[in-house]
C-alpha cells in the first residue's frame, strides 16, 4: 500500500484515538485521594484511615457479621463504589484493624522488655497493659478470632502476629522459670493461657451491664488480672506487691 495523503491523514487518526484512550485511561489513586463524595464533609485525613475508623465503630456497634460495605460507606460520606476502591471487600477493612490492633500486644511485649530486667515484672506489666488495652478496643476482640479462625487465607498476617506474641509470651514466662522467679510449668501453655485469659477478660468488661465490671476502669481490670495470674506463677507472693508500683503504663 502507498503511503498517499489519505492513508496518512487515516493513521494519525488513528494514532491520536489510541493516545486518547491511553490518557483516558483509570489509574488509581495515591491512598488519601478519594472519589467524589455524597457530603459535602471535609476529610479528617486519608481516606482509607476514615473507612477503617467508620467500620470500628460500625463493627463495635452491629457485629462483625451484621456491617454492610454500604452502612461504611455510608459513616464515612462516600459511594459504595468508592469504597471498593480502597477495600476489596468487609474482609480487606476488617484484616487492616487487626493488623493495627495486633500491634498494640505486640509493642507492649517489646516495651517490658526494655523497661524491665525481671521476668516477674516484665510479665505483671505485660498481663496489666494488655487487658486494659484490649478492654478499650472498640469491638469484641473475640468477633475477630472467629472470623480469622474461619478465614486463615485472608488473615495470614493476623496469624502470624498472634504467633509472635505467643512466642514474645512465653519466652519471658521462660525466663523466670529459669531464674527461680516462677513456679515449674510448660511455658507454652502458660502463654497461651495468659493470651486467652486476656481476651477473655475483654468480653467480660464489654458484656458487663452495671455491675464491678461496668464501674470499673480498664488499667484497674488489667491490675486485677495481673495480680490474681502472677500470684499463682511466683514462687514468692510477696514480690508481685513489690511490682504493682513499676508496672503501669510509662
Amino acid at each position: 500500500m502507498t503511503r498517499d495523503g489519505s492513508v496518512w491523514r487515516e493513521t494519525s487518526t488513528l494514532r491520536r484515538m489510541a493516545q486518547r484512550r491511553f490518557d483516558e485511561r483509570p489509574r488509581r489513586r495515591q491512598p488519601g485521594a478519594g472519589r467524589p463524595r455524597k457530603t459535602t464533609r471535609t476529610a479528617s485525613g486519608p481516606v482509607d484511615a476514615e473507612i477503617v475508623g467508620a467500620a470500628a465503630h460500625l463493627f463495635a456497634r452491629h457485629g462483625i457479621g451484621a456491617t454492610t460495605m454500604a452502612q461504611i460507606a455510608e459513616a464515612v460520606g462516600l459511594e459504595v463504589s468508592s469504597i471498593y476502591y480502597y477495600f476489596g471487600s468487609k474482609h480487606e477493612v476488617l484484616e487492616r484493624i487487626v493488623v493495627d490492633v495486633n500491634r498494640v500486644p505486640l509493642r507492649i511485649a517489646a516495651d517490658v522488655q526494655v523497661e524491665f530486667p525481671d521476668a516477674t515484672r516484665r510479665l505483671h506489666a505485660f498481663i496489666r497493659r494488655d487487658a486494659a488495652a484490649l478492654c478499650e478496643f472498640p469491638f469484641d476482640f473475640n468477633e475477630i478470632h472467629r472470623l480469622a479462625r474461619d478465614d486463615r487465607g485472608n488473615f495470614t498476617r493476623y496469624w502470624a502476629d498472634r504467633e509472635q506474641l505467643l512466642v514474645e509470651v512465653e519466652a519471658i514466662v521462660r525466663q523466670g522459670i529459669a531464674d527461680g522467679e516462677f513456679r515449674a510449668a510448660d511455658p507454652a501453655l502458660v502463654a497461651l493461657t495468659i493470651l486467652s485469659n486476656d481476651e477473655a477478660v475483654q468480653n467480660w468488661y464489654r458484656s458487663s451491664t452495671g455491675g464491678t465490671a461496668a464501674r470499673l476502669p480498664p488499667d484497674e481490670i488489667g491490675l486485677f488480672v495481673a495480680d490474681l495470674m502472677l500470684r499463682g506463677m511466683v514462687v514468692d507472693v510477696a514480690v508481685v506487691d513489690a511490682a504493682r508500683d513499676d508496672t503501669a503504663s510509662r
